[in-house]
């Protein structure tokens, strides 16, 4: 029986070997590492991975264009490109920028300058169009209009977000300062009034549209409080299953018009190889309360799209760093999918505690998983469905570091598909019985 008070978790538990490479640097350019159970061990920071996920779900459109957010101190271009189309006929390009520049640099805190922040900020497509549309309304006020008239251009390109994007370098986005007598009052007056007053509207905009990768990932604003997300993600730092030791590059680089032969360059890098425990929780609580603005069946099946976006993005991406020189293209050997309906997470890092010594460590460190698994799930039992996707034998896998065999921990599947599938069957009851005791608890307090 489900336990619908509070959703639960989706937890990913992954066995992945990393062929050599150097994918997250320290400050020297060395990869980064970590002292566990006594002994130094490889280590990927968590900021690296998630990264490397959400940069894979943009890519591979595992989240439709609504759903997705985007980090910059650009986050007026985002507002802008849906701006444009409302105001074209009424503004210029540069009005039209500087106003969703200083809505952005009001609902932050954060007025920049040359239509950029200070600090980089997460929005969403579904809070950009939001706030939009309520710029849209003010910019036809009396005081919308002497707001914008205030305002020095800010030129945004056209397309609403892009890597290539730049912004012109052009004056402050502030009241016009430098306007004089009753023209300068009026500005500064509707500056004033939109600082203070108008900063609410696009607030309750934004809210009342929440991003789901923003309810994911999360938010922090330092200025603003209300516009922080606690995001539903939690990733481990990823941390190698046994004993490493950082390996040294020497190599050349050869001058091709050089006749005489030579090296025209000698460097000298770091690199290491091991295979890590990686561990990803999605707090489908946390997610539920996130997208509380969204109607129960449309947040049922944007948290649906959330959790079959971060499985398959965890499974499959990997950071960029130092890729071209390494090509360390490698996929989890082993990859335990769990739904748990009781809102407990739980980590299987004491696994390796004691680094792992075999020549198999892949197969090895399946093993000492599932046995500490095993062992746990006896000791704390939750109410839950797992499910197991390797390339190791199961026969192999059900055997202890103490020799001793021990019952499945999970539920085998032939494929990433078929894991997918499995996990999110379980967190459609899941949700189904977390909708239905909200619909109670709002019927009992309207009795």
């Amino acid at each position: 029986m489900i336990n619908a008070a509070k959703a639960g978790y989706l937890e990913l538990h992954l066995i992945h070997l990393m062929a050599p490479n150097n994918i997250n640097r320290d400050d020297q350019g060395l990869p980064k590492d970590v002292t566990f159970g006594g002994v130094r061990r490889d280590r990927v920071s968590s900021q690296t991975w998630k990264r490397a996920m959400r940069v894979y779900t943009h890519e591979h459109g595992l989240l439709g264009e609504a759903d997705q957010a985007y980090r910059s101190k650009k986050a007026g271009q985002l507002v802008y490109g849906y701006l444009r189309p409302l105001l074209t006929d009424q503004l210029t390009d540069g009005q039209i920028g500087a106003l969703a520049a200083a809505a952005v640099g009001s609902l932050t805190g954060d007025e920049g300058e040359d239509g950029k922040l200070k600090t980089l900020f997460l929005m969403g497509r579904t809070e950009a169009a939001a706030v939009a549309s309520t710029l849209a309304a003010y910019a036809g006020t009396p005081e919308g209009q002497a707001f914008v008239t205030g305002l020095k251009d800010v030129q945004f390109t056209d397309a609403p977000v892009s890597s290539e994007d730049t912004v012109a370098p052009v004056k402050k986005v502030k009241g016009a300062k430098a306007k004089k007598g009753a023209e300068e009052e009026a500005a500064e007056s509707a500056w004033k009034g939109f600082g203070q007053k108008f900063r609410n509207e696009l607030q309750r905009a934004a809210l009342s549209a929440p991003s789901l990768e923003v309810s994911v990932y999360g938010r922090m604003v330092a200025a603003n409080t209300d516009l922080r997300v606690d995001g539903a993600l939690e990733v481990a730092h990823a941390v190698g299953t046994h004993r490493t030791v950082n390996q040294y590059d020497y190599f050349t680089g050869m001058d091709d018009l050089d006749l005489k032969g030579g090296a025209g360059m000698i460097e000298q890098t770091q690199f290491t190889s091991s295979v890590l425990y990686r561990y990803i929780a999605l707090d489908i609580e946390a997610l539920w309360q996130n997208l509380k603005a969204l109607p129960d069946d449309e947040r049922t099946a944007a948290i649906l799209r959330a959790a079959q976006a971060i499985v398959t993005s965890a499974v499959k991406s990997m950071p960029s760093g130092k890729r071209r020189s390494f090509a360390n293209n490698t996929l989890p050997g082993y990859v335990l999918g769990v739904a748990s309906a009781t809102h407990q997470a739980c980590s299987l890092a004491e696994a390796f505690s004691q680094a792992i010594t075999h020549d198999d460590l892949v197969g090895a460190s399946v093993a000492h998983l599932e046995h500490y698994r095993a062992h746990v799930s006896a000791a704390f039992p939750r109410e839950e469905q797992a499910f197991a996707l390797s390339v190791t034998p199961r026969t192999l896998r059900m055997v202890g570091p103490d020799g001793a065999a021990h019952a499945p921990v999970a539920v085998d599947v032939p494929s990433i598909d078929a894991l997918t599938e499995s996990l999110m069957g379980a967190l459609r009851d899941q949700l189904s019985a977390r909708q239905a005791a909200e619909r109670r608890a709002q019927d009992a307090g309207s009795a």
